[in-house]
């Protein structure tokens, strides 16, 4: 069940942003934040859906982090990517997109390759599949020539690439741009 919290400012508050950060020293893993309820004085409600929130371990004064921190508690992170993130002269001929991470990852249909805008994503072609390795992703596409392609590796509640021990990897943002023929 979501937990839902209530926060009152003292004075009036004028901003277009609102950021949330969560002190998660009693919750394991990674916290995620899909909207949140504003209620103004005059107790009309609004939702933002494109809150941002960070989750961190905080401590308490006084108090010592007793977390233990393993290679298998932390989550996967992009080590490669192919094409390399910020090329500008990627071949519009590439007809596949690989992603490789630090850990063994989920390989059964575990993946989460994310849009921004229609305009910016590949036409992806059926066959996403993971290599022996277990860490490297290959996600089939048709490039076009001049183009910039923007890819999200998970985000926000998209985050089904995840390693053997169920951790979410770190998103990670993948921009690249075809060359012109």
């Amino acid at each position: 069940a979501p937990n839902i919290f209530e926060v009152k400012p003292e004075t009036k508050l004028v901003s277009q942003s609102i950021k949330v950060y969560l002190d998660t020293t009693r919750v394991k893993g990674w916290n995620e934040i899909d909207a949140v309820q504003l209620v103004s004085s005059n107790n009309s409600r609004q939702w933002a859906t494109k809150a941002s929130a960070s989750s961190t371990y905080a401590t308490r004064a006084g108090k010592s982090e007793s977390r233990e921190i393993t290679w298998d508690s932390l989550p996967p992170s992009v080590v490669k990517t192919v094409p390399q993130a910020g090329s500008t002269d990627v071949d519009p001929d590439l007809k596949e997109i690989a992603v490789t991470f630090s850990k063994d990852m989920l390989t059964d249909r575990m993946w989460a390759v994310v849009q921004i805008s229609n305009e910016t994503f590949p036409k992806t072609r059926k066959g996403i599949h993971y290599l022996d390795d277990k860490r490297t992703c290959v996600i089939p596409v048709d490039l076009e020539p001049g183009k910039m392609y923007v890819i999200w590796f998970n985000r926000g509640r998209f985050n089904s690439f995840r390693d053997t021990e169920n951790n979410p990897a770190v998103p990670y943002l993948l921009v690249f741009k075809t060359k012109s023929k």
